[in-house]
């Protein structure tokens, strides 16, 4: 009967990585489309449609990732949302200011 109880149950997939990694992703995609955007179209005029769509996805992508972070309760981990947070939202407002300005 000892034996049953002393058995270790088969581990779960750690839901925690998979958020963490995808947290990640998210955090760290509006510098990407910053970047693809100034890169691909050189750096002129962008049309106002396209910098609208991509504050909005940095917007989001900012408040996905941090609260995916925000999830594990470690204080480094939460200061890493915060630093990111703060990162995407300035991404966003000048994404924002250059559709306002374009349009």
């Amino acid at each position: 009967m000892s034996d049953e109880l002393n058995q270790t149950k088969p581990k779960e997939p750690d839901k925690k990585g998979k958020s963490s990694a995808l947290a990640l992703v998210l955090a760290f995609a509006p510098s990407f489309m910053l970047l693809g955007v100034a890169t691909f179209t050189g750096h002129t005029n962008h049309p106002a449609i396209i910098l609208a769509a991509l504050c909005c996805a940095s917007a989001v992508c900012c408040i996905v990732s941090a609260f995916l972070l925000f999830q594990h309760n470690v204080w480094w981990v939460s200061l890493i949302a915060l630093v990111f947070f703060l990162l995407n939202l300035i991404i966003s407002f000048f994404l924002g200011c250059g559709a306002m300005l374009n349009s």
